[in-house]
């Protein structure tokens, strides 16, 4: 079981497998197995936009932005953590606060404890105004797969108080409470993703969903603003993943002096049997952390690969004599590198299109396989860019409907607080599309009530049933 001082790696599959059920966010869960519609009720009152319309922001304007490092703020948020051990409950527990009715919130002691920390929530909004986010990876001396990621651990802790800051301030009407808080947890999420691994941008991404979903309980407070242009102008991605996506591609390099080499023939077969023996420890070090299962023995592991690395290198051009003149270690590792560069470099080219076209592209590719021979997988190097795909396009789904339903509050506010009957009715704003399909959202009316149903592959609730309540004059 997880525990606090348990730390991600920069390696990437454990974060896949494991994220969601150790970050204690109840708004960023995903349910398995399941192909039912989960159904959310949206109790709307119409609201006009902004005058100016960007008046509210989810993002810090650029006019509070100040030249500094948003990690050293964290890292002051950590430190004033540990100062208030005696209110440490909520950082890991309590999550059904994040879901729990407003009304509870205002009397809560656990919340009253948490929003009493200002020190905390200063530090949270000082870091989200920084102009650059480093989080010093690079200048860490150690293999890259070894490097423990302990601030990645840290943010979700940073993500349910800020949530927690953003109910309680709804709770009270507090909209420019609420938002500042918002703010500071959409900051905390670019900043997360601006690590170099692909490990942040996911998390990143996660944390992001959590603050997107406290917008459902924004959107239906009789007062609330308006917040559709602040959504249409928050970046597009919101988060980036070409640096984490950069970084794997040189993850190799970083991890071990072989394949720093690889492409040398300055090195003599001493050295590339040290180097693929240090490698095949590596790895049953790995393996020796999460299961019982060795590779085996080094000697018989070479016999079996080597005449696999020997064809594949002919068939990609190689000369027979240059192969065979090749110390037998040097070939099985130029196999390695080769097999997971061109994984890399089939598939990385697809998270620059549009999910339903990158999705058809890669049925197209013939599916990673898993070599169980390779000594690179204990290393969980690879995270599926299918994976990468589907946690992108979730994020951008929830933040295009909630484009659509402030849309809807604001025809409602134009049209004695009637639903439209269609989206195309709308012509006050633009309405984007379902990114997931890219065609427009399912959208049906009856009873007064409107239907929008996502994909059956969106991440759940995927279906939201819109009524408005007239403001009482």
């Amino acid at each position: 079981m997880m525990t606090s001082q348990t730390f991600f790696k920069v390696t990437t599959t454990f974060v896949v497998t494991f994220l969601l059920q150790l970050s204690g966010l109840v708004g960023i869960s995903e349910a398995e197995g399941n192909d039912e519609p989960e159904t959310v009720t949206l109790t709307l009152h119409p609201q006009a936009a902004p005058t100016p319309p960007l008046k509210y922001r989810l993002l810090p304007s650029l006019e509070k932005q100040f030249p500094g490092n948003a990690a050293v703020f964290y890292a002051k948020v950590f430190a004033e953590r540990q100062s208030t051990s005696h209110d440490n409950e909520f950082w890991f527990e309590h999550p059904e606060l994040l879901s729990a009715p407003l009304g509870e919130l205002q009397n809560n002691e656990v919340v009253l404890k948490v929003v009493a920390h200002q020190g905390i929530f200063a530090l949270l909004e000082r870091a989200s105004y920084a102009d650059t986010c480093d989080w010093q990876i690079s200048q860490v001396n150690a293999p890259y797969y070894s490097i423990l990621l302990p601030e990645v651990q840290r943010t979700f802790a940073f993500t349910k108080v800020l949530a927690l800051k953003t109910r309680y301030s709804l709770s009270l009407g507090d909209y420019d409470a609420s938002l500042t808080a918002l703010q500071s947890g959409f900051g905390l999420s670019r900043n997360i993703a601006a690590g170099q691994t692909l490990t942040h941008p996911v998390v990143g991404s996660l944390t992001a969903k959590e603050h997107v979903s406290q917008l459902y309980t924004w959107v239906q407070q009789p007062s609330s603003p308006n917040l559709y242009w602040a959504l249409t102008a928050l970046p597009d991605p919101f988060i980036d993943y070409r640096t984490g996506f950069g970084m794997n591609q040189i993850i190799l390099e970083r991890s071990f002096s072989a394949f720093e080499n690889i492409h040398s023939d300055n090195f003599n077969s001493n050295y590339w049997n040290e180097q693929l023996l240090e490698i095949w420890e590596a790895a049953n070090r790995e393996l020796a952390g999460v299961s019982s299962r060795k590779l085996m023995p080094l000697e018989m592991l070479t016999m079996k690969v080597y005449p696999v690395a020997k064809r594949s290198m002919l068939d990609e051009g190689y000369d027979l004599e240059q192969v065979e003149s090749m110390p037998v270690s040097r070939v099985i590792l130029m196999y390695e590198y080769r097999q997971f560069q061109r994984q890399l470099e089939e598939r990385y080219p697809l998270t620059f299109l549009s999910y339903p076209e990158a999705i058809r592209r890669l049925n197209e590719l013939q599916p990673a396989a898993s070599d169980p021979l390779s000594l690179l997988s204990p290393f969980d190097f690879s995270m599926s860019v299918e994976q990468v795909l589907h946690r992108k396009v979730q994020l951008e789904t929830k933040i295009a409907l909630l484009r659509v339903i402030e849309a809807i509050r604001m025809y409602s506010a134009e049209n004695n607080a009637k639903l439209p009957e269609s989206l195309g009715e709308i012509k006050l704003v633009p309405i984007p599309d379902d990114p997931m399909t890219g065609r427009p959202f399912s959208y049906k009316i009856e009873n007064q009530t409107a239907t929008i149903s996502l994909d059956r592959s969106a991440e759940k609730p995927n279906r939201f049933k819109i009524t408005i309540v007239e403001e009482q004059k």
